[in-house]
């Protein structure tokens, strides 16, 4: 039995490296993790691109 995790981002501004971390996150072989961002107010589209993965 696998046990679940959690995967904790912490990120400010961070459009532009959202789908590299994401894509990271989809091809790991361990599929039991929650993910878990936390946004320190982006003014970017950051928040945007966050809702955008969240039907993944």
């Amino acid at each position: 039995m696998q046990t679940k995790i959690s995967v904790i981002i912490t990120c400010y501004n961070g459009f532009r490296y959202m789908n590299r971390c994401w894509d990271a996150l989809e091809h790991q072989t361990y599929r039991k993790f929650k993910v878990i961002v936390v946004d320190d107010c982006s003014t970017d589209d950051t928040l945007y691109q966050l809702y955008n993965y969240q039907s993944h």
